[in-house]
């Protein structure tokens, strides 16, 4: 089985200028595998949406999540 390797992560003022990230682009901004990514979306811990029965990870979303923890313990690649 052949895995495709993730994009290159985006800086988060790349990140704050989009309106959606695939997978594989949450997944390289991470830290974690695309799979775990899936898991992530699936537990409510990524904000997913779907779009035309695409699935994406809404950016403005992932960065009120990111930046607004509530405990700095609290960590999304558990």
């Amino acid at each position: 089985m052949s895995t495709r390797p993730l994009p290159a992560p985006m800086t988060f003022g790349e990140l704050q200028s989009r309106a959606t990230i695939s997978f594989p682009e949450a997944a390289a901004l991470l830290g974690v595998s695309r799979p775990h990514v899936y898991v992530l979306a699936n537990r409510g811990e990524l904000p997913m949406v779907c779009l035309g029965g695409r699935r994406v990870i809404s950016a403005p979303l992932l960065v009120q999540r990111l930046t607004t923890s509530e405990s700095p313990s609290e960590d999304l690649t558990q």
